[in-house]
């Protein structure tokens, strides 16, 4: 968890309004730094970090992460227009999880509920809805709405709009795929998944929707991701039919923008770009190594594939990254492809 800071009068401290204070730990440091970085490289958006010493009400913190916080700097500091970045969910589904299992853990019995209806409950908590995360740039109001103030009504346009994609999304009717495809940048959601599978995030951590954020570009009208929180790096197992499973266990929205035939053609690019940068990535590692040496020794990582105690090994870090990178290169084209979509999805209708 983390400490969130929101800078009052437009001040700011270290270049920022908003921050979050985690641990480093908790964002997989020095992963989720060079992670970030190479996604920077590959023109996709991502918060940055820093570290720094921290003394909160006199209580010695020691050294901590500096998180960017999802805010009206952060797009100003891209040269991206003031407008409200989003995330696809309001997280309903994700709470009642959290509630359910923790209870469970706790011993307690869960006598309002069992697994089959949460199950059910969770089916479609959190997959309509969809919340601004700067709330300054929402200035989206009642009275602004009667008024008819014209920024109020581009944004509330912008919102139907980006709902409308969600419900058709979850439609999942073939008639709608193209339309929902073409309102994305889908080179930027090519260079997010394509990281998330090199670098080897279970779930594809950094691109879930309790995790990843939206941003209409007012000027091209694409829908941009900003993926966020990169952990659990080299535990996913890559291999094909891997991949496929953990697609179909995302929102279908997910599911449209991936198995899709027309995104090969992204795809082979952001592995180009990424194995481009792989002489870049041994740089950043050797800097942090410069300035943080216990950081330095997880060049080495253990890691357990799919957290089995029984597949846990030592590997370099580079050399997962190669690997991965091979594997990708030669099962893209099996792996983004519609007929997955046709084999594993569900069909939902209006009527249900």
């Amino acid at each position: 968890w983390s400490l969130k800071i929101d800078i009052k009068n437009n001040d700011s401290l270290l270049g920022l309004s908003e921050f979050s204070i985690v641990q480093h730990r908790t964002r997989e440091y020095p992963y989720s730094l060079l992670v970030t970085k190479n996604l920077s490289r590959m023109n996709v958006h991502a918060p940055k970090y820093s570290t720094a010493e921290i003394i909160l009400n006199g209580q010695e913190w020691g050294l901590m992460q500096i998180e960017e916080a999802f805010s009206n700097s952060f797009l100003e500091k891209r040269q991206l227009k003031k407008k409200p970045i989003y995330k696809l969910s309001n997280e309903d589904d994700l709470i009642l999880g959290w509630k359910y299992f923790e209870n469970g853990l706790k011993g307690l019995e869960n006598h309002s509920i069992n697994e089959n209806q949460l199950n059910t409950l969770s089916k479609w908590l959190g997959k309509f809805e969809i919340k601004a995360l700067n709330a300054k740039s929402n200035f989206v109001t009642d009275n602004n709405l009667l008024s008819k103030d014209p920024l109020s009504l581009s944004l509330l346009k912008d919102q139907n709009f980006i709902e409308s994609l969600l419900y058709k999304a979850n439609l999942n009717q073939s008639e709608n795929f193209n339309e929902i495809r073409e309102s994305f940048e889908m080179q930027k959601i090519s260079d997010a998944i394509t990281s998330a599978i090199i670098w080897g995030e279970q779930h594809y951590h950094s691109i879930e929707p309790h995790n990843s954020r939206f941003y209409l570009d007012p000027f091209d009208k694409l829908i941009q991701i900003f993926p966020n929180d990169h952990a659990h790096t080299f535990i996913l197992d890559v291999n094909k039919e891997n991949i496929i499973n953990q697609f179909n266990r995302m929102p279908n929205l997910y599911r449209i923008l991936f198995f899709n035939s027309n995104i090969q053609k992204n795809i082979k690019l952001s592995i180009k770009k990424f194995k481009k940068n792989l002489p870049f990535i041994k740089v950043d590692f050797k800097n942090i190594c410069d300035e943080d040496k216990i950081s330095c020794k997880k060049k080495i990582k253990f890691i357990c594939k799919s957290y089995d105690p029984n597949r846990c090994r030592e590997v370099y870090y580079l050399d997962e990254i190669k690997d991965n990178i091979k594997f990708l290169e030669e099962n893209y084209f099996e792996i983004f492809n519609d007929k997955n979509l046709e084999k594993k999805s569900i069909e939902i209708t209006s009527e249900n």
